[in-house]
């Protein structure tokens, strides 16, 4: 199983907060395993969400990412990552046989499912959800988006008892 990690960093409440959203998915089907609003993406956040995700389904085969920091030591900026020199959560990976494949793009397999399950493209149309349910905290909309992770009977973006449009 080939899972997609990627985070958002956005003004989810239109106001001056600024959070990221950390998703993981599975890159055939874009099934959501795991969605969560962070004060910053880090390895810490990161590793709580992969712990989630192999908690939940278990260890899975590879793991497609950015070339962000917590990931990857990129030498140059824009370069070639270094394979050979692990970050923290690459030590993690390794340990566990996870296979982790960096992104040369702005987009993606797990990049456009992610945009496709939610059905925006650059923009940030999960913010008016958000609001639309009511939530205006950091801990209301983390709520939010557990609860679209339980309900799947419809993606992220529709679920929350049906509030999401």
């Amino acid at each position: 199983m080939l899972l997609h990690i990627d985070g958002s960093r956005h003004r989810w409440f239109q106001d001056e907060r600024w959070y990221d959203l950390i998703v993981i998915l599975d890159d055939a089907s874009s099934e959501i395993y795991y969605a969560q609003l962070v004060e910053e993406e880090s390895t810490l956040t990161v590793m709580a969400g992969l712990k989630e995700v192999i908690e939940r389904k278990g260890v899975f085969c590879a793991l497609y990412s950015d070339r962000g920091s917590h990931f990857w030591l990129t030498p140059k900026v824009g370069g070639k990552v270094d394979p050979h020199r692990l970050t923290q959560v690459g030590r993690a990976l390794r340990e566990l046989g996870i296979q982790m494949i960096p992104a040369y793009s702005t987009s993606g397999p797990g990049r456009d499912g992610c945009r496709r399950n939610c059905g925006c493209t650059g923009s940030r149309l999960w913010a008016r959800p958000m609001l639309s349910c009511g939530s205006t905290t950091w801990s209301s909309s983390t709520a939010v988006f557990r609860c679209g992770r339980r309900n799947r009977a419809a993606p992220l973006c529709r679920a929350a008892a049906g509030i999401w449009i």
